[in-house]
């Protein structure tokens, strides 16, 4: 039978506890170390949460601006409708004077030609017939999709009517149609044809 050493008993008996201390040393250093980290992980998805937030709340704010900007724009349209439905009631339905202003293809931007007849226009409408109404009625040649030429009559439309409202002609005397490719003046295909049906006329009634 061996009989060990005490010694030796004890030496491996302190080298076992060291090893168990120094583990759970280093068990609880990871822990603190997870601990923390995890710590600033949540920090970042209350961060992250935060920030969503806000930005649903500036969206929701967005969308309310737009919103109130469309129907401001709804709401000077129809009062601007009104305000000519108003004033074509006064006058009575007789046609005074009638002239037309042409159209580069496809534009809808007035050449100087027809701000020329556009400035003589507005003259002899404040001077002369002052209680006047005006159709502005947009035109255009064939080519072209009917949708889309039926938009470029109503743009040639709107722009003799700004030109006119910045030579002091009042905008609710002025109504403003588009027929698009629907009623040429010349029903021929060469280019001069062409030219005569893009147009928008004026016709002035009193």
């Amino acid at each position: 039978m061996r009989i060990r050493s005490p010694v030796v008993c004890v030496a491996a008996a302190v080298t076992a506890s060291g090893l168990l201390l120094s583990a759970c040393a280093t068990e609880d250093y990871v822990n603190q170390h997870v601990a923390a980290v995890n710590a600033r992980v949540d920090q970042t998805d209350m961060n992250v949460a935060a920030l969503g937030s806000r930005v649903g709340t500036l969206e929701q704010r967005v969308g309310g601006a737009e919103q109130a900007a469309a129907g401001a724009q709804r709401s000077a349209d129809a009062a601007n409708a009104a305000a000519a439905a108003a004033a074509k009631g006064h006058f009575v339905d007789q046609v005074l004077d009638q002239q037309s202003v042409l159209f580069d293809t496809g534009k809808s931007k007035l050449t100087p030609e027809a701000q020329m007849t556009l400035t003589a226009l507005a003259g002899k409408l404040k001077d002369d017939n002052r209680n006047a109404f005006i159709e502005i009625i947009g035109h255009a040649d064939k080519r072209g999709g009917v949708a889309y030429n039926q938009k470029l009559g109503a743009r040639r439309a709107l722009e003799v009517r700004r030109f006119l409202v910045d030579q002091g002609v009042s905008l609710n005397r002025m109504e403003i149609l588009s027929y698009g490719e629907e009623r040429p003046k010349d029903d021929g295909r060469g280019k001069e044809a062409l030219q005569q049906n893009r147009r928008v006329d004026l016709i002035v009634k009193g």
